[in-house]
């Protein structure tokens, strides 16, 4: 059976059904983690033809992650819609006499880009493809800790050639907002019909779901490291969406249930999670962001 096929009986991101829905999960899981280790590698490749935009698909990892990574790339490579390139970005200092895993070399044997960067945390998946970018070129960023399915680049592809100045994305949160402020980010909803038919600016993309940027989707602020660092470090969706906002883009969902991702891992160690969501990081954040880009607020709030 087929990845993409296996998905379907998934349960929708969002919903919770005790006991059942996790056996269920878990089950799936299982299979399609053996199926991409089982992958050959002789049948990766890239794009070759001629396109009218190129894709380019952009994410990173660290150290205690690397072996979980090359499978999110296997899956990668693994897609209905193949990309042009598809570049990890690894910062110099944590990788400084590091020992790479055979797989890696494979991956890079067959079209894989390696490149070395300043350590900027996640916003490494999408900072520097984003600042290089070119007029005729989409970037797609994803996480390094998820097998993707056979057609996340298609989904995301086709949607972008119905709303070719919008941001596309396979997964994102709803906001809400209340007297002028957005509300807590525990309330957001992941499972929503907004932003499926119609562009919607009050969605927040998942960048490590499958995120696709047009050239000029976000503003030259996108790239102030100082700033980031001091207000969104540890939050580079929240970052990229108010990014975004500065320039006015909005947002296209590929479908409206997202089904849960594959995690390559049962347990993900050293995630950002924790702090983000149940610490309360992401609600400081989004204020941080909300002081400093008034303009940006605005535009999410859908006022004028």
């Amino acid at each position: 059976m087929k990845q993409k096929d296996l998905d379907f009986f998934k349960i929708p991101e969002g919903m919770r059904i005790p006991y059942l829905g996790g056996k269920i999960y878990d089950y799936i899981s299982n299979i399609k983690r053996k199926q991409i280790q089982e992958l050959e590698f002789t049948n990766f490749k890239l794009n070759t033809e001629s396109r009218k935009e190129k894709i380019i698909v952009s994410l990173t990892t660290f150290p205690a992650r690397i072996d979980a990574a090359s499978y999110a790339i296997k899956s990668l490579f693994n897609q209905t819609l193949k990309p042009d390139k598809i570049i990890l970005w690894l910062a110099k200092e944590q990788f400084c006499d590091f020992q790479f895993p055979d797989i890696l070399q494979a991956l890079c044997d067959r079209g894989m880009e390696i490149r070395f960067c300043e350590d900027l945390k996640a916003h490494k998946k999408y900072y520097y493809a984003l600042k290089n970018q070119k007029r005729n070129e989409l970037v797609i960023t994803y996480d390094d800790d998820i097998i993707y399915p056979e057609d996340s680049i298609e989904q995301l592809y086709q949607k972008h050639l119905f709303f070719p100045d919008c941001i596309i994305c396979n997964r994102a949160q709803l906001s809400s907002e209340e007297n002028g402020r957005l509300t807590p980010y525990s309330t957001w909803k992941v499972n929503s019909s907004v932003g499926v038919d119609n562009p919607s600016m009050k969605l927040f993309p998942s960048t490590g779901g499958g995120t696709l940027y047009p050239y000029g989707s976000v503003n030259e602020e996108a790239f102030n490291i100082k700033i980031m660092k001091e207000i969104a470090f540890s939050a580079d969706d929240l970052w990229m969406r108010f990014m975004s906002a500065l320039n006015g883009t909005p947002i296209i969902k590929t479908k409206k249930n997202h089904r849960t991702f594959t995690t390559i891992e049962k347990l993900q160690t050293e995630s950002l999670q924790t702090l983000n969501c149940l610490g309360g990081e992401n609600d400081r954040t989004i204020e941080r962001l909300s002081k400093r880009y008034p303009k940006a607020l605005k535009t999410i709030l859908g006022e004028k």
